[in-house]
């Protein structure tokens, strides 16, 4: 597809700082196939923060949730998160809400690779997740996220092994692998 556009990410959509600029962006394109982004568009996990206006990572589905709903005062809708991990071993959480449910639940399925683009970058919030990372992305209906099939080079999961001997100096809580 040829598209002409000043964001250097390709889409036809208004790009990042167009008309769909909530959320962090980027128009909702949802496609399947090769990356139209060169490696050098890809940002590492590690490399995200909320200062960070546009970006794009590469990572596998490692672990997908159940869809889960809400209900309070304010609103109510549904969630679900995954969990994200890079070619540079780099993990990030990933939660969609409401609009970005309905759109994005079907396609991402776990072991499969992705690029996305667009959310909101915030602070983790530890109740939620226990991957080892600062921050976790919100991402929205307006989100870009191109399914890209299989990528050896992005394994399937992350460990970081507590030898046994260690479990006594572990704090009580903490997430471990053994």
């Amino acid at each position: 597809t040829s598209t002409t556009t000043s964001s250097r990410y390709g889409n036809n959509n208004g790009g990042f700082g167009g008309r769909y600029n909530r959320s962090g962006g980027g128009g909702a394109v949802v496609q399947s196939g090769h990356s139209s982004s060169s490696s050098s568009d890809i940002c590492p996990i590690n490399q995200l923060n909320p200062y960070r206006s546009t970006w794009t990572i590469k990572a596998r589905v490692t672990s997908k949730s159940a869809k889960k709903t809400w209900e309070n005062a304010r609103s109510a809708g549904c969630l679900f998160s995954v969990d994200l991990l890079d070619a540079d071993g780099s993990e990030i959480r990933g939660t969609f809400f409401k609009e970005a449910v309905e759109k994005f639940y079907d396609m991402l399925q776990e072991d499969n690779v992705y690029t996305f683009q667009g959310g909101r970058i915030k602070m983790a919030n530890r109740q939620y997740t226990s991957i080892d990372c600062d921050y976790e992305i919100t991402f929205s209906q307006y989100s870009v996220i191109k399914h890209l099939g299989d990528d050896r080079s992005i394994r399937k999961m992350m460990f970081n092994f507590c030898p046994i001997a260690q479990l006594a100096d572990t704090e009580p809580g903490s997430m471990i692998d053994v």
